[in-house]
């Protein structure tokens, strides 16, 4: 339990890193369950913007959790090894 929340608030800082118009579209599509059609509707722009937005915001996450996640590999393999303390 302590890991997921540690996980979700983790999440919670990488969706604040985002610029504000990706933050909004990625909050109300994944968060809110907002349809594309009312995010372009409240924001006043095409359903092909929010898409994009969206996107771009989806791939930043997805990098920065990846490359995260390779470091702690790399991290877990080298105390295994005996790295720590080095």
């Amino acid at each position: 339990m302590i890991l997921a929340r540690e996980g979700e608030d983790h999440l919670h800082k990488l969706i604040q890193a985002l610029m504000p118009e990706y933050r909004m579209v990625i909050i109300m599509r994944d968060v809110q369950g907002f349809s594309y059609e009312e995010i372009a509707a409240t924001l006043g722009c095409s359903v092909g913007t929010v898409k994009s937005r969206l996107s771009r915001a989806r791939q930043f996450l997805r990098q920065h959790l990846v490359r995260e996640r390779e470091h702690f590999a790399k991290q877990s393999v080298y105390i295994s090894k005996g790295g720590e303390g080095r």
